[in-house]
């Protein structure tokens, strides 16, 4: 008998009570050998059996992400149809989804509606989630809200990663890749023991490719991958009893990422061609080619510690899990999207500090009624600065621009003339000093959450065959933010709609007055007031109780129904963007306090709206499901089917205009729809799977979204049906070698990207008051998108334990737009972006 097996099998016993009770009795929860996908999951914190969770998980096992050659997290979309991931407008600037839920990160201060765990740690913001997936055993993907165990952000789901634990015994893997663009990834990690009671596992990667994208300007290639990942673990067992996992990790994103495309040209395009610059044309989009007078930079460090302690003492299993985590993130990228030098910078320096701390007990008592019961602090520090600076042909480029909207309202003028009349005006010279090379909006934001939780769910085996399961969580968050945004861009910090009022009673005309305050809309890096102030006191509380309800009915030892209702929360979030303005409804305070002009000003008796005004937070968002479903688990067989109706109230959403972010609250949102996937297993070394997510979604009440009334209408991104086929075969050769062969096809119905283009609405030029949102929706109605993709894969597994491989991902090279947004400051443009191209290579791979 091994020496190690006691310690093993003590570590099993921490696991999990009744999995080591089981083991111990000789009939482990695996079920019979060649059942098909019987896996375990953490769910409900504790490990059981995938069929046994009354819940919707889809789960990705450590040899389908070998076998697949998934990467990161955005592979694991081709491979669970409810789950998707949305790149935006740089690496650290993904958003996960799960049933057209969720949002977050593209704005530090909005957090995920999707919770990410790792190893039971949370990963607060997606620059912590996106790395490569290197030793993992498996990935999670639990749908709806999971608030009663998971905490505020876990409204719309979890996705749930464990790493491999250190062993007892020496072993390993280690795999080298090549592929084209330059693709070579290497990664790997070994085991073993340092002792009779210390474990260690050490694990690593490194990845990199020439990139995808091509800038015309700088001849060189961007969306390229850059990043190494390292892991050390320590498993101590000093007792039957008592286990200490510790780990420590740090990784490193370095990319040129992303590269934007213009779809659509405008006379502004134009513009930017006559001044020396250049947009790509529709043909280049498609192929990748695009203009940036320089190119993106991310470079995103992230490291932390965390050490989980388990205890068994009698039917008690208690578990600590304290973490520290760290993010640091430095990015800057060419905003206007063209090749000329609008902007000379736009940059991000952003650090994040969290710790957290989880102590829970589980219970497994002989009787009917078990329980687990916890607490939960999170602790959070996040400062970050941004600067968005004019660079040198800016000032060429608003002059064009003031000389084409002028004309249009029958005062045609230059930026010279405005210069001189403005001059006039204040008593002040002027001339020369707007839109000038340098002068820049300077960004400073501060945010501390704290949020404590104490949660609660209990199991009653009412009968043989019936499990009641019920949970309540209780939640306090608290934040403190800090806003200084401050400029040095003389011409954003005119106030237009007063200075065109004295030119009118200076005696000037009223239409050259009225042509002043047309120009509003090209101050782009105004200052707004600091928080806190008089007004604004730059905190938020929210405490809510969030529950869950359950019911398992277990028909047959093969199949089981159930029934599933929960609640799920996420606190306050804060708009900590360059557009991070006072809501209008604090305007009369603010003007009382000297802190910003009115929120509308009369010029010649016409009302004029001024910009200071818009969005600073968003309240809370609540989520309701309530769903049925079906598990079945057989020999060569295994089947999942739900029916849902999700329901998120004052769910948050941010849109682009064009310029910034809005931040708001949509009134009330669902989706009801219907998941299931199959897995069969037709002859002994064949398996085909297949997963499906059909949905109904809709606006049940969003009146004042950013492009008007979307009440009652399909929200967009989010597909009506997404498919998943997957076949795997392995043939056996002599000698104890095999060759595998596995291929799969997503597919996701066609779907509009956006609700609208809010810079497409049609409005007052004057006053910019709403004339018709039809033109916003109308441009948005022509970009959606369609998935199709192949992937495959084809193994020689040596009895040696070499594992040489081929494999493509998109194999028929099908494109599609990811996201589509308004170009800034190019009226009538838009911009986007488009999915990864064909991908193929070889890696070969020893385990041991």
């Amino acid at each position: 008998m091994n020496r190690y097996a006691p310690l093993c099998a003590a570590a099993l016993a921490l696991s999990s009570p009744s999995v080591a009770e089981a083991a111990a009795n000789g009939d482990a929860p695996d079920l019979a050998e060649g059942t098909a996908e019987d896996i375990v999951v953490t769910a409900n914190k504790r490990p059981e059996r995938s069929a046994a969770v009354p819940a919707t998980i889809a789960s990705v096992s450590e040899d389908i992400l070998r076998q697949a050659h998934v990467r990161d997290l955005f592979d694991i979309t081709n491979l669970v149809p409810s789950f998707r991931v949305e790149q935006q407008q740089s690496s650290a600037q993904t958003n996960f989804l799960i049933r057209g839920f969720g949002n977050g990160d593209n704005n530090v201060g909005i957090e995920p509606s999707v919770g990410v765990f790792v190893d039971g740690v949370y990963r607060s913001r997606s620059a912590a989630q996106i790395s490569d997936l290197v030793d993992v055993a498996q990935v999670d993907v639990i749908a709806g809200p999971q608030t009663t165990l998971f905490g505020k952000n876990a409204s719309a789901g979890v996705i749930s990663i464990r790493t491999n634990e250190p062993a007892f015994t020496l072993g390993g893997n280690v795999e080298a890749s090549y592929g084209n663009r330059n693709a070579v990834m290497l990664k790997g990690a070994v085991t073993g023991p340092l002792s009779e009671t210390v474990a260690v596992r050490l694990s690593g990667s490194y990845d990199r490719d020439d990139g995808y994208a091509h800038n015309l300007t700088t001849g060189r290639s961007v969306n390229d991958r850059n990043r190494w990942s390292a892991k050390g673990q320590v498993l101590w067992v000093p007792a039957p009893d008592f286990r200490v996992r510790i780990i420590a990790d740090a990784d490193r994103i370095k990319e040129s990422c992303c590269a934007v495309v213009n779809l659509q040209r405008s006379g502004a395009n134009d513009l930017i061609d006559a001044i020396g610059g250049a947009v790509n044309t529709e043909a280049q989009a498609l192929s990748d080619r695009f203009y940036s007078n320089f190119d993106p930079t991310n470079d995103i460090k992230t490291h932390g510690v965390s050490v989980q302690l388990d205890y068994q003492t009698g039917p008690f299993h208690i578990t600590s899990i304290s973490a520290w985590r760290a993010i640091q993130s430095d990015s800057n990228q060419d905003a206007d999207f063209t090749g000329a030098d609008l902007l000379t910078e736009y940059s991000q320096r952003q650090r994040i500090r969290t710790l957290t701390q989880e102590l829970r007990v589980s219970t497994d008592f002989q009787g009917p009624f078990n329980f687990l019961a916890g607490a939960y602090i999170f602790n959070e520090r996040i400062r970050q600065s941004n600067v968005m600076a004019w660079g040198t042909q800016m000032r060429p480029y608003a002059d064009g621009l003031i000389q084409g909207l002028s004309s249009q309202l029958g005062v045609p003028t230059s930026l010279a003339e405005v210069e001189g009349a403005i001059s006039a005006l204040s008593g002040t010279d002027l001339t020369g000093q707007f839109f000038g090379e340098g002068q820049a909006q300077l960004q400073r934001y501060g945010l501390q959450n704290d949020s404590y939780s104490g949660f609660i769910q209990a199991n009653f085996k009412a009968t043989n065959h019936l499990t009641i399961t019920g949970g309540l969580n209780v939640t306090r968050d608290t934040k403190h933010y800090r806003v200084q945004i401050s400029s040095t861009d003389v011409f954003s910090s005119l106030d237009l709609p007063a200075i065109a009022n004295g030119a009118i009673n200076a005696g000037f005309p009223e239409d050259v007055g009225l042509g002043l305050v047309a120009l509003a809309p090209l101050q782009l890096l105004p200052s707004t007031p600091e928080v806190p102030n008089a007004v604004e006191n730059g905190r938020t509380a929210n405490t809510h109780l969030t529950w869950t309800a359950r019911a398992a009915y277990q028909f047959t030892s093969a199949l089981t129904g159930y029934v599933n209702a929960s609640t799920g929360f996420k606190p306050s979030s804060i708009n900590l963007s360059r557009d991070s303005r006072p809501s209008l409804a604090d305007a009369p305070a603010l003007v009382a306090a000297n802190l910003a002009p009115p929120a509308t000003i009369a010029v010649a008796g016409i009302p004029i709206s001024t910009s200071a005004y818009g969005s600073r937070y968003s309240a809370p968002e609540t989520s309701t499901l309530y769903e049925i479903g079906l598990k079945g688990r057989w020999r060569n067989a295994a089947l999942n089917v739900s029916l849902f109706k999700e329901t998120v109230r004052d769910f948050q959403t941010v849109i682009f205009t064009g310029t910034g972010f809005f931040l708001q609250n949509a009134g009330k949102q669902s989706n009801w729809g219907i998941e299931g996937d199959i897995t069969l297993r037709p002859l002994p070394h064949m398996t085909v799977s297949g997963a499906l997510a059909w949905y109904n979604p809709k606006y049940d009440h969003f009146p004042d979204s950013s492009v008007g009334d979307l009440t009652g209408t399909k929200p967009a991104n989010i597909a009506p049906l997404s498919l998943t086929i997957a076949g795997e075969y392995e043939h056996p050769l002599s000698n104890g070698n095999a060759l595998k062969l596995r291929t799969s096809w997503h597919h996701e119905g066609r779907t509009r990207i956006m609700d609208g283009l809010p810079a497409e609405t049609l409005r007052d030029p004057i006053t910019q008051s709403v004339i018709s949102y039809e033109p916003a929706i109308a441009a948005a109605q022509a970009y959606a998108r369609k998935v199709d993709q192949i992937d495959a894969a084809l193994s020689f597994i040596a009895r040696s334990r070499i594992e040489i491989s081929a494999w493509v991902r998109n194999l028929t090279n099908s494109r599609h737009l990811i996201g589509v947004i308004d170009s800034p400051a190019q009226p009538g443009s838009i911009s986007g972006y488009f999915n990864r191209p064909r991908t193929f290579g070889a890696s070969v791979a020893l385990r041991w």
